[in-house]
């Protein structure tokens, strides 16, 4: 490699549907979590690298993953990690949760 900067991207803009599924492991206090699911994605979705050179728009299929601690007596504090895969346009995102729940 010569160190020269590459132009690469990866840009979207769009709309996110769909369902996870949860399954947690009932511990006191710490109850680690696992989540997965499948969902769309409306928008416009751009993708330039080295190997691949797509500009699709309209409606893709997406693979959400997340897992995370519910933390506290009541499990009301959500910690965790949300990933979003998009193979269709060979793209994904990833993030850092937390999430609060009022009774």
């Amino acid at each position: 490699m010569n160190d020269n900067p590459t132009y690469e991207k990866a840009e979207t803009k769009a709309f996110l549907l769909g369902g996870k599924a949860r399954l947690r492991a009932p511990i006191p206090w710490v109850a680690p979590y696992a989540e997965i699911g499948i969902g769309t994605s409306i928008g416009k979705f751009e993708t330039v690298t080295a190997f691949d050179n797509i500009d699709k728009s309209g409606v893709i299929y997406h693979i959400p993953f997340s897992f995370g601690l519910e933390l506290g007596k009541n499990h009301n504090v959500d910690l965790g990690f949300a990933y979003y895969f998009q193979p269709s346009v060979a793209q994904y995102v990833g993030a850092l949760t937390l999430g609060i729940t009022f009774p």
